[in-house]
């Protein structure tokens, strides 16, 4: 059960880093544009 726990919320932090990720190059795209 605590593995799985783990995993759950690894996946979260990945997710989480993938949206931050996602908009920051939304931004830089802007900026150059």
């Amino acid at each position: 059960m605590e593995k799985k726990v783990n995993n759950i919320k690894q996946d979260t932090k990945l997710v989480i880093l993938r949206g931050n990720s996602a908009s920051g190059k939304s931004t830089t795209a802007l900026k150059i544009r």
